[in-house]
């Protein structure tokens, strides 16, 4: 089942977003991620958080109240997080965060830590960009320029191999383990292939129209 997380920050441009992430089953807003998914015409099945940061208050009344969690702001964990762990417990298998921009730095960092636990976020969809995990497949993407930037980072604990085609720095061969990453990396034509052998990555991409992408099941070794 893929879910929605509207979390809070900046978002992306509406109509853009969109053509990465239909169909999806369920939608769930962190906090002021209820502004958001109701700027995208998107009503969420549950909201959740301290609502501290929440503009449109207003706008709850039209939810039903069951559908409204709501938490204490003496917590130890983000909204963001609290969120992530709601969709998990009902049954998500394909998480996409939705927003975050400009926020926090302690905020930031743990929504990077969601992309090393066993469930993790499928991608994660920023103002301008958009990161998608990558593991035990290959990925074409399509529709790049030349100056977009591509930026690669490894995720969880285990030992990490991959194989690249089109990239304009050679990655294969990068030490993952020990800290090392592809950033702002270019493609030498309008496509490139990322296959994760072993491990997870995370591919960092910009957020446009046009811009695809799509599991293989071949690449050149």
């Amino acid at each position: 089942m893929r879910s929605l997380i509207f979390t809070g920050g900046r978002h992306p441009d509406t109509q853009i977003f969109l053509s990465y992430i239909t169909p999806y089953s369920f939608v769930v807003a962190a906090d002021s991620g209820f502004d958001a998914a109701l700027s995208a015409g998107i009503t969420p099945d549950v909201i959740v958080g301290d609502m501290d940061s929440l503009k449109n208050i207003e706008a709850l009344n039209l939810i039903e109240p069951n559908k409204v969690k709501k938490f204490s702001e003496d917590k130890d964990l983000s909204d963001t997080e609290i969120a992530f762990n709601y969709c998990v417990s009902s049954g998500s298998d394909d998480i996409v965060l939705i927003g975050g921009g400009g926020g926090r730095m302690d905020h930031f960092f743990a929504l990077r830590k969601l992309f090393d636990r066993k469930n993790c976020p499928s991608s994660w969809i920023g103002e301008d960009t958009i990161l998608v995990k990558v593991e035990n497949k290959c990925i074409e993407i399509r529709g790049l320029d030349k100056e977009d930037c591509i930026s690669i980072f490894p995720a969880g604990s285990i030992y990490h191999d991959c194989i690249s085609e089109g990239f304009f720095w050679p990655i294969d061969n990068l030490n993952w383990e020990k800290g090392e990453y592809s950033l702002s990396n270019r493609s030498q034509s309008s496509n490139v292939r990322f296959y994760a052998k072993k491990g997870r990555f995370l591919v960092v991409l910009p957020l446009k129209e046009g811009l695809t992408f799509q599991n293989i099941n071949e690449i050149s070794e």
